[in-house]
């Protein structure tokens, strides 16, 4: 699959510019952090994790083009890591996006592999090249329904600057009953709007994604088909250099054996906040996050309540060529609720330096 993947690429980038306008970049983020976890236990005792190291976050080729006025396309493919087959469509999770779109005189339709990013709230609007951290309800998003996905939307767009999306897509997880049979039938339906109004001061975004999961009714503790939720709200600034992002956002999971007393509906909410500012080549900014995992069982050692802050700065030395250094600063605290919890707090230290690339 890599290697069709590759030739398919050197292709495109060989086609005469005369046939259609297209766009070719690579784009990667490599990091050394410094990390230092320390975990306290109910019983008072602190253990401590450290880690020094590189990463490569982040490596992915991306193609996107126009065949004419009304048809256009996005490919993007990672190479950082290799990872199995999707459960319902056939192509790797390597591939991001495939996808066509096709504008016409009252919408836009676009039929392909793509991520939603809707679906999140503001966080999902900024490259992930440039976060330095993700709530637990993005997370848990992509866990139990899936970013990257097949489907289907369709883009109204009203009053100039008003879109209205409405989306069907595959959810990736599947379930087996005991007879062996696969049970893989439900689907995702999501409507998404967003805008831009105030030449750029107010920019909200509004998301309801609804993803039925199938259940396995012969199974010794039964499963019944549950819904995932998500719900998110946000909006972006943009003032004379200065960017604000900010958004609520809450996945819920719903209960899906038969049991009850034995399982619950959970709940993670999460506050995301991003504040930059542009001062010739620097860039400082500060991303938080307020997360909360719940659920409604009398007692779970599982519920917490977690913060992080990340402050830093980005260091752009060229005009014409988006690369950058980047150094920042994160620290996260996590507190468990519930006494009977294995752990009462675990606290994150880490430094990040690197670099990001798209040419």
């Amino acid at each position: 699959m890599k290697k069709m993947i590759t030739l398919v690429a050197v292709a495109a980038i060989s086609t005469s510019a005369s046939a259609f306008d297209y766009k070719f970049n690579l784009e990667g983020r490599a990091d050394f952090i410094s990390s230092n976890t320390k975990t306290t236990a109910q019983a008072g005792t602190t253990t401590e994790a450290k880690q020094n190291g590189f990463l490569s976050n982040l490596i992915r080729l991306n193609m996107m083009g126009n065949i004419n006025d009304t048809l256009s396309y996005r490919m993007r493919y990672r190479f950082n890591k290799e990872y199995t087959n999707t459960t319902r469509d056939d192509s790797t999770t390597d591939l991001d996006y495939l996808y066509i779109d096709h504008k016409n005189a009252f919408f836009t339709t676009r039929f392909g592999k793509t991520n939603w990013a809707e679906a999140y709230g503001r966080e999902s609007f900024i490259s992930s090249t440039d976060l330095f951290l993700a709530t637990d309800a993005y997370t848990a998003y992509n866990n139990n329904i899936g970013n990257y996905r097949f489907g289907v939307s369709g883009t109204y767009t009203f009053l100039d600057t008003h879109k209205l999306t409405l989306a069907i897509s595959n959810p990736n997880k599947t379930a087996t009953d005991t007879t062996g049979e696969t049970k893989n039938t439900s689907l995702a339906y999501a409507a998404h709007y967003s805008s831009v109004m105030f030449d750029k001061m107010f920019q909200p975004t509004l998301s309801y994604t609804l993803a039925a999961q199938d259940g396995d009714a012969q199974a010794a503790t039964p499963t019944t088909k549950g819904d995932y939720t998500m719900m998110a709200a946000g909006f972006r600034s943009e003032v004379v250099g200065l960017v604000i992002d900010a958004d609520w956002k809450q996945f819920k999971k719903e209960k899906r054996t038969t049991t009850g007393a034995t399982s619950a509906d959970d709940k993670t909410t999460s506050i995301f906040a991003n504040v930059s500012y542009a001062i010739n080549e620097f860039s400082p900014f500060v991303q938080y996050a307020n997360d909360k995992f719940s659920d409604d069982l009398t007692a779970n050692t599982a519920e917490y309540k977690k913060n992080t802050i990340v402050g830093g700065v980005m260091y752009k030395p060229f005009n014409d060529v988006n690369f950058r250094y980047h150094l920042a600063y994160s620290f996260s605290k996590q507190k468990f609720d519930d006494v009977t919890a294995t752990n009462k707090e675990v606290k994150d230290n880490r430094i990040i330096f690197g670099i990001k690339a798209d040419i």
